[in-house]
């Protein structure tokens, strides 16, 4: 157990260091502080229609304050003055809101563009570039939309608290430490609460909530422990005074930074959880795999002993090329069943597409022959070792899994030759399959002529 937790740690150190997550984060930090104005405005709008604009201004001033200090606070106190004097002019405001919805999304772009990347999947270039694009930007935007609708549920949390424990102080003394207490549970629930919704819908991926509600916590807690880092190290450095009058935005754009660094190390931990424990993360239709991380081979690999055998579970299995197309070399030893274990594979690497050959031998097989007018498969029961003389077979979704079907050809000690579909089939002493990954998909749906599930174009 301590082994495998340590070995996620591990593994999410290394992938955050290779993904280049400080050329990541200055970007999105870049973004982020010349798309404020926009995403406060908004924000402050939406929370308007329950409370005052003043209250409300106030609200994220002192949500502010507590995640990034005095300074930080200062910033974005000035960004909501400078936003608030737009005017009545019909003109201005009329491109102060075209300005702020395309301010607001760009920040949230850039975060996605990065999150893709740590997750290695990308929009298919192939893709209508235009739609791709309004897709991006309305999900941006749904993103901004639900920071004003939480800011509203924070308010009226904080409106209740603050109400409560106004009349449970005149009753019970020494309580203010449970307020603090119920202060910061309710604000790590909103960080989580908006890391789940940035992971669920913003990357171009397939993500089970199992996974967004796993990774959005160790993110949030993440995120709150190098809060009150970062806060001790802006307190100790000055930053603000070296600057000067622009030392409150400085303050805010390297709090930022080291914000979205640390998010992106809970990125990178939701991204090995999901490969390694959970259901991995899949591109979504209009998007494919980068095929960027695949693990290199190391130094004398092939020659070293193999140290795991002997405890070893699973199929052994390496990327052999990638190249939009990804070649895989999945080896399987005595006593392991073929099907099942290609579709745990499959399942495991997000395929969507897929061709593959074998050779090897069987300790015994179930073939099917498919009888087209009782659409039922004819079993073809084999109970002796085989050689496998022919193994193909391809791979499509069925709903939202993978499906593998898969022909073979064996031959007996006497030379005859026995073949159909696989239903079963049980390894021994090895089989070699060799799978190709297409960056596209494909779908089976069942054929109501024949009730088979047959690839639909």
């Amino acid at each position: 157990m301590l082994k495998n937790m340590w070995d996620l740690v591990s593994l999410t150190f290394q992938e955050w260091w290779k993904d280049d997550s400080f050329r990541l984060a200055s970007s999105v930090a870049f973004y982020t502080v010349f798309s404020l104005a926009p995403i406060l405005t908004i924000s402050v709008a939406i929370a308007s229609l329950v409370f005052s604009q003043e209250h409300a201004r106030e609200q994220i001033v002192r949500q502010i304050e507590m995640l990034s200090g005095a300074q930080g606070a200062s910033a974005v106190r000035q960004v909501l003055t400078g936003a608030a004097g737009i005017g009545r002019n019909p003109v201005a405001v009329a491109g102060a809101i075209i300005a702020m919805v395309l301010g607001s999304t760009a920040v949230f772009a850039n975060l996605q563009s990065a999150l893709n990347e740590i997750w290695d999947v990308q929009a298919d270039p192939r893709g209508s570039m235009w739609k791709g694009l309004l897709r991006d930007r309305m999900r941006s935007f749904g993103i901004v939309l639900s920071l004003g609708f939480l800011l509203i549920v924070s308010m009226v949390i904080s409106a209740v608290l603050a109400g409560t424990q106004e009349i449970m102080a005149h009753r019970i003394e020494g309580l203010a430490w449970l307020w603090r207490f119920l202060e910061s549970v309710i604000s790590f629930g909103f960080i989580a609460l908006l890391f789940a919704a940035i992971y669920k819908y913003l990357p171009d991926v397939q993500i089970t909530w199992r996974n967004v509600i796993v990774g959005a916590l160790i993110t949030a807690a993440l995120f709150t422990v190098g809060k009150y880092l970062i806060g001790l190290y802006l307190g100790q450095v000055a930053i603000g005074s070296t600057y000067g009058a622009a030392g409150s935005f400085v303050v805010l754009l390297i709090w930022v930074y080291y914000s979205v660094l640390i998010s992106f190390l809970g990125a990178e931990f939701t991204y090995i959880y999901s490969r390694r424990i959970a259901i991995p993360i899949r591109p979504q239709p209009h998007a494919i795999r980068r095929g960027r991380k695949s693990s290199p081979l190391q130094p004398n690999e092939c020659e070293a002993p193999n140290e795991e055998s002997g405890r070893r579970t699973g199929v052994r299995s390496k990327v052999v090329h990638a190249n939009g197309e990804r070649t895989h070399v999945l080896i399987f030893e005595t006593g392991e069943e073929v099907i099942g274990n290609l579709r745990s594979f499959a399942e495991r690497e997000g395929l969507k597409s897929g061709r593959f050959t074998a050779i090897g031998a069987f300790q015994r097989a179930v073939l099917g022959y498919f009888e087209i007018d009782r659409k039922v498969f004819k079993r073809i029961e084999i109970q002796e070792q085989v050689e496998v003389l022919s193994l193909v077979g391809d791979i499509a979704l069925k709903g939202q899994e993978p499906e593998i079907h898969a022909h073979v050809v064996v031959g007996k000690a006497d030379g005859s030759a026995h073949g159909g579909h696989i239903l079963e089939a049980y390894v021994r002493p090895t089989l070699e399959v060799v799978l190709v990954e297409s960056p596209e998909y494909l779908c089976r749906r069942v054929d109501d002529e024949t009730g088979l599930a047959l690839i639909r174009l």
